[in-house]
This record gives structure tokens, sequence and C-alpha cells, in this order.
């Protein structure tokens, strides 16, 4: 085959053909097979699920790792069991669960039908797939008594597997693979130099040790990322504070080794991979000469503007503090402040907006403001902190 087949030829195809096939084409075969599979083993999926919904079955919270996930209370068969029991009898639940539900009227019973029969419908098309298509490549290949083959991890830095479909231990049943129909046949050194070169489309990818056992070092170890903060993948829990931890916390924390700050850990509380940032030095705000008050009957716009330099000043005593601020139009990706602004109805007076993303809350703006409060007051600036996302400042001790 000069092209990819498409799923029509993978249906088709006949023992008679594939002996006259190479093993780069029919496996080009298996990866199209592939596809389909997980497609009719996810409608499977969802017509099991559609199975409890239809016995007003509903997930519960367990205890999984540091967090929580949502399973169903009982396996599979059981709720078969209870399916064909009920329709078996003619049982209904109480009128408040049917009403509540909105299955009065016999529609309680008729969906119960319809789940069981997608669910025996999904399995019966999956089957039908098994037993046939994919029957009769898994015979070719039994026939010529096999040939290596490759599979490419589809997680982040995934690992190129040898063998059978899914033979190395390391791959759990929901690992996602990738069949390299095009390396089939080849001896696994040929085959890595050929993949690797194609890096733009599979990724950097590295072999796996237990499929791999001699392979150069440097197959199988990923490539160093130099920007990487080394807190990556660390444990993060610690740096939360104690009144935020538990089911509900907020868990946003300030990189304990590079100056990210306020980003989310993982469901598992792990620091999330991410590239290492340092602030740059501010710079001074350049020393404003005192001019000489002019007596003036009412503040004006020029007088804001011209106290452009107090805001300066501001700004860098924020960023001296370690604060991030979000450029004027910036969405911000971080709780961060914006550019400190002179206030046109306050003269010498500057404001300060905390800024945050979508989804951060309250509690994390309030802190950034409270501590934005602190430093302004120990240099010295007159505070009054509105609300929980702006400081308004002057220069000056307090009177």
């Amino acid at each position: 085959m000069t092209k990819t087949p498409d799923l029509a030829a993978a249906l088709a195809v006949t023992a008679e053909q594939l002996t006259a096939m190479t093993p780069p084409e029919i496996d080009a075969l298996n990866a199209v097979l592939s596809v389909e599979d997980s497609r009719l083993l996810q409608a499977e999926q969802n017509t099991e699920d559609r199975l409890y919904r239809a016995l007003l079955i509903r997930k519960e919270s367990v205890r999984y790792g540091r967090g929580y996930r949502q399973v169903w209370p009982i396996t599979l068969g059981e709720a078969e069991e209870r399916a064909a029991d009920q329709l078996a009898t003619g049982y209904e639940p109480d009128n408040a669960a049917l009403v509540q539900s909105g299955l009065y009227g016999g529609r309680y019973r008729t969906g119960l039908q319809k789940a069981v029969a997608s669910l025996a419908a999904a399995r019966a098309e999956r089957a039908s797939l098994l037993s046939g298509p994919q029957a009769v490549l898994d015979a070719e290949w039994d026939r010529r008594g096999g040939w290596p083959r490759m599979f490419l991890c589809q997680a982040d830095g995934g690992h190129v597997h040898k063998g059978d479909w899914r033979s190395c231990s390391s791959l759990r049943p929901t690992t996602g693979l990738s069949w390299l129909p095009e390396v089939s046949g080849m001896d696994w050194t040929e085959a890595f130099q050929v993949i690797t070169r194609r890096n733009d489309e599979v990724g950097a990818a590295i072999m796996c040790t237990k499929c791999y056992p001699d392979a150069p070092v440097e197959w199988t170890q990923e490539k160093p990322d130099e920007d990487l903060c080394l807190a990556s993948g660390t444990d993060g829990l610690p740096f939360v504070p104690k009144e935020k931890r538990g089911r509900g916390g907020t868990k946003y924390i300030n990189c304990p080794q590079c100056d990210k700050e306020m980003f989310a850990l993982t469901p598992s509380g792990n620091i999330r991979k991410h590239k290492a940032e340092r602030s740059a030095p501010a710079e001074a705000a350049p020393e404003q000469p005192e001019a000489a008050p002019e007596p003036q009957a009412e503040p004006s716009v020029g007088d804001a503007q011209a106290d452009h330099g107090a805001a300066a000043e501001a700004d860098s005593i924020l960023t001296r503090a370690g604060f991030t601020r979000t450029e004027p139009g910036a969405r911000p990706k971080v709780v961060s402040y914006a550019t400190p602004q002179a206030l046109d109805w306050k003269p010498g007076w500057v404001q300060i907006t905390v800024k945050s993303p979508r989804g951060t809350g309250r509690d994390i703006p309030e802190a950034i403001s409270s501590a934005h409060e602190q430093v302004m007051r120990a240099s010295g600036w007159q505070v009054e902190r509105h609300g929980t996302e702006t400081v308004i400042a002057a220069p000056g001790l307090a009177d």
C-alpha cells in the first residue's frame, strides 16, 4: 500500500490479500482498526453509564490518593442483575423517586429497557469487529510467527514500547497507545532512528527500558529542559497554609524554587511542571525634583498627571517586594497588580488594583491586597484599602 488505508479497507481486507502484504502495510490496517476499537469501547462504556443512570444510581465520591474521585457504588455485573430482575418482576421505584426523576407514567421501565438494549448492541458491535476483521489480521500475524513492532505511549514524554499490544508491564489498561506501522519488521536500532527523525510528529520519543534493556542510555532518558523549574513534580502541600488544606481548600502556592506566584497544584498535591520564572531587577524610579507649591483653588486632572512620579515610586516598591505586575491590557495569568495610576480626584494619591484570573475566588486577591497594604505602610505611605482588590496610597508619613 502506498497510502494510509481507510476504515472501509481495513474492515474488508481478506486473509488472501494479507499474504501479499508487508508488515508495515498490515500494521497500518491494525492502526486503523485500533482507532475504531477505541471508539466502540468508549461507546460501550457510555452505555454502561446509561444503565446505571436508568436504575437511578448515582456516583459516589471516594478517597483517591490525596483527592477524591467519582465511582459507581455497585459493579456493572450487579447493575445488570438488578436491571434484569426489575424488568422480569415489573418493579418500579416509589412515586416520589419517579416524580423527582421525571420517569413517571411507565417511563422508568421504558428507559431501563432501552439502556439494556443499547448495552447489548454496543457489545455486539465491538465483538463483531474483534472476531471479524481484527481476527483476520491477528491470524496473519500468527501465521508468520510475528515480527518486530513498536508502539508510542500517548502520555506526555511517552516511551516507545515493543511486542504485542500492551504486552509491557508498565502500561495500564487506560494508557493511550499509538501504532508505529512504518517501522514494523525493522530491527529496533534501525526503527528508533526512523522514529527520532519524525520527532516533529510524535515528540521527543524515548525507549522503554523494560522493553529495550539493551538500548543506549541516551535513548532511554529524556533530555533535561534547562528552563524547567527544579520544584516541578515535587510535593507542594507543605507550602499550602494549614487552613487552606483539605477537601474544598484552595491549593494555590508561590513556587518555593522560582518566582512563579499563585498557581494551582495538581489534584494529588504536587507542584505542576512549569518554566522557572525569575523577576527582572527593578530599576529605581528617578527622583523627582521638588516643585514649589502653587496655590490652586481646586485639583484638576493636570495635578494627577503631575503625580506620575508617585505612581512610579509605588510600582518600584511593590516590584522590589517581589509582587508580580500585569501590563496594561494584558490578561492576568496569576494574581498580580496593575500598573499604579495617579488619581485625578485625589491629587498626590495613586491607586493599586489587584487583578486575578477567572475562577480565582476572593481569598487570594484579598491576601495580596493586604500584603500590598503592609508593604506600603512599612515604606511610610498612607494607605486606604477599599474592599478586597484595591489599595489607595499616598507618599509621606501618616498624620
